[in-house]
């Protein structure tokens, strides 16, 4: 693609493309503000390239990048007013293919038949369309190659479009079966969005792609030898300005390794439209599509420490969309134990000191018996024979179990000398916790 010898035979394949286009324009006034941008770089790209070669004077080629840029200016400015009411979110305007030309992006919230590609959550979900190729699908099922990776999704803050979408009608999968390594299996019609060299990015600011090099990065996107490099510079994002609300709570938000929690969203303003909403992060079993304008949500037994954020991005009355998010802890409920061992001259004993997710009066097991069959509480203590051992397993609500085996100190010097207390010996030199 830096090649000049490429750039040049994509200029003129442009061209050839933007003169069909154009025609159709005069006579219908159908081309998208986005396609006609696409149009006028391709121009500006064609006139540099011709006063490099010498066949047009620099004049002549600054009049043509001139008039070009006055209409990119007069088609960004159609955008910037197509952006400043509510719209649905999502992708509109034409891309460029070197292998199978245009494609369309309808603009968003339109009918199925009509195709569109919306923006909800972060992602893209819909169908753009190509004459020669069919649909292109952008779903949360679109995982790679490799089924390992994201969707294609839209990073509002830096204007960066990554993961992938999927050409319907490449969908045989047969190479990969014979494959150790899909990456570089594009014959299945995947279309990846970003990578070392590339990497589709739009003005946060403008929702377009602010450049007339075709040499710039930002402007492509790679579909391997179905379509080639694909040219994104005449498509423009429709931000989400919706002023719709959407509250997603959890109840309750903190629970313990293994309890579950129960996750309601609703509209306070009754501003959500029915429909589905999107949600994201959390645990496995959450993520996708959820119903609108409410639900809720039973997250099940969560059997890892940390803490999940939940997201959920829904679709509002004024065709933009609504997010809200929900933090939930999940809280260790390991059991633990502290046992004491000492013993007076004529005794053992073992006091149970202290302990954590345990409560007074959860099951005991004593081997041998002798010990406590409930947990007691702090401090108490047993007489026992010195020099004897024990196993003491107590297990809490959750099901979670602790073992502690002691051995109490033996006769000798361990235990003479030794002057009893009020609670029944001290705690030198035989003093052991476990």
């Amino acid at each position: 693609m830096k090649k000049k010898q490429l750039i040049l035979s994509l200029a003129i394949l442009i061209i050839f493309t933007a003169i069909s286009i154009m025609a159709l324009h005069t006579k219908a006034q159908i081309i998208s503000p986005e396609a006609e941008i696409l149009l006028q770089r391709a121009l500006i790209e064609k006139a540099q390239n011709d006063f490099d070669s010498g066949a047009i004077t620099e004049s002549e080629a600054l009049s043509i990048i001139n008039k070009a840029q006055e209409t990119i200016n007069d088609a960004e400015n159609q955008i910037g007013d197509i952006n400043s009411t509510p719209k649905t979110p999502g992708l509109s305007g034409y891309a460029w293919s070197e292998n199978v030309g245009w494609i369309k992006f309808a603009e968003p919230g339109g009918s199925l038949y009509q195709g569109g590609v919306e923006l909800q959550g972060g992602y893209f979900l819909g169908y753009a369309w190509s004459e020669n190729i069919g649909w292109v699908s952008f779903s949360l099922s679109n995982r790679g190659p490799n089924n390992n990776e994201d969707p294609a999704k839209y990073d509002e803050e830096t204007g960066k479009i990554t993961g992938w979408a999927k050409v319907i009608g490449f969908d045989n999968d047969s190479e990969c079966e014979v494959n150790v390594n899909c990456e570089y299996n594009w014959a299945s019609g995947w279309i990846s969005f970003s990578g070392a060299n590339y990497g589709v990015t739009f003005e946060p600011t403008k929702g377009m792609i602010g450049t007339n090099s075709l040499n710039d990065p930002k402007r492509w996107a790679w579909g391997g030898n179905v379509t080639g490099w694909i040219d994104f510079s005449g498509v423009s994002v429709i931000k989400n300005n919706s002023t719709a609300q959407v509250i997603l709570e959890a109840e309750p938000p903190s629970i313990p390794l293994k309890g579950s929690s129960l996750l309601h969203w609703y509209s306070p303003d009754n501003s959500l439209a029915s429909g589905d909403c999107i949600a994201t992060n959390g645990t496995a079993n959450w993520a996708g599509i959820q119903t609108s304008p409410e639900g809720k949500f039973d997250t099940g037994p969560m059997k890892t420490v940390g803490q999940y954020v939940f997201n959920i991005s829904c679709p509002g009355n004024d065709g933009g969309y609504a997010t809200s998010s929900v933090m939930v802890s999940v809280y260790s409920t390991d059991p633990s134990m502290v046992l004491t061992t000492y013993c007076t001259e004529d005794q053992g004993i073992i006091e149970f000191t202290s302990y954590q997710n345990l409560l007074e009066g959860d099951i005991c097991k004593s081997e041998p018996s002798g010990l406590w069959e409930k947990v007691p509480k702090a401090g108490a203590t047993r007489n026992v024979g010195r020099g004897a051992t024990y196993k003491l397993t107590c297990t809490n609500s959750q099901g979670e179990s602790v073992s502690k085996t002691v051995k109490v100190p033996d006769k000798g010097a361990d235990c003479s000398n030794l002057t009893p207390n009020s609670s029944g010996g001290g705690k030198v030199p035989g003093y052991k916790e476990n």
